[in-house]
């Protein structure tokens, strides 16, 4: 009730208090009137909706931080992947002595006895012949593509068709083997370092 609203009252609830009670003195006639006054302010203020705090609106207070249990909460960081380990097997010893036979007898003209393609035919040929000690060309290259180079040649993986193929290989799954880790290990950096190589694939060849 505002000040205006107060007065009209007190005007109203003197009058109402003159005409019913014409003779009581007039301290009594204020004590009634303050009375009703107050009487009227508590109604008023209980009929009133009360805005709580908590829930004011308050564009300028800085945001309360979420809860942990919030939905909203932000995800705990994503584990990092484990590496995977490559196995590799090292193949039985006649296995390994055929798979270098047929490396000086096929390999060695192009890639060198070291594998750093550096053979005696490799001045002549361009591109130049894989050198199998790269790091990076044994990190990036997988034991199925080697595969498909030594049974189809260059051009079975879009290489260069001077890498000829070796189809009389396919029915040899062991020399084959044999001869991709024998090609593994001439990266003399990080010899045969499992974790660093691509993950073996499985095909029907």
């Amino acid at each position: 009730m505002d000040h205006h609203q107060m007065n009209s009252f007190q005007s109203i609830a003197k009058s109402s208090v003159s005409a019913q009670f014409p003779k009581i003195s007039l301290k009594i006639k204020l004590l009634l009137v303050l009375s009703f006054t107050l009487i009227s302010q508590s109604i008023q203020a209980q009929s009133s909706p009360t805005i709580s705090p908590t829930t004011t609106a308050n564009p300028s207070s800085p945001t309360s931080p979420t809860s942990p249990t919030s939905s909203t909460s932000p995800t705990s960081p994503t584990s990092p992947t484990p590496i995977v380990t490559n196995i590799r097997i090292q193949p039985k010893s006649e296995d390994l002595n055929q798979a270098r036979l047929l490396y000086e007898e096929r390999c060695v003209q192009c890639h060198g006895t070291n594998g750093n393609g550096n053979g005696n035919l490799s001045e002549h040929l361009q591109p130049r012949p894989r050198n199998f000690q790269s790091r990076d060309w044994q990190r990036q290259v997988s034991d199925l593509e080697i595969k498909r180079i030594i049974i189809g040649g260059g051009g079975a993986v879009q290489k260069s068709i001077l890498m000829p193929a070796n189809p009389d290989l396919r029915g040899k799954p062991k020399l084959i083997e044999a001869l991709i880790y024998l090609i593994r290990t001439f990266d003399l950096s990080n010899q045969l370092d499992e974790s660093q190589l691509p993950l073996n694939q499985r095909d029907s060849e």
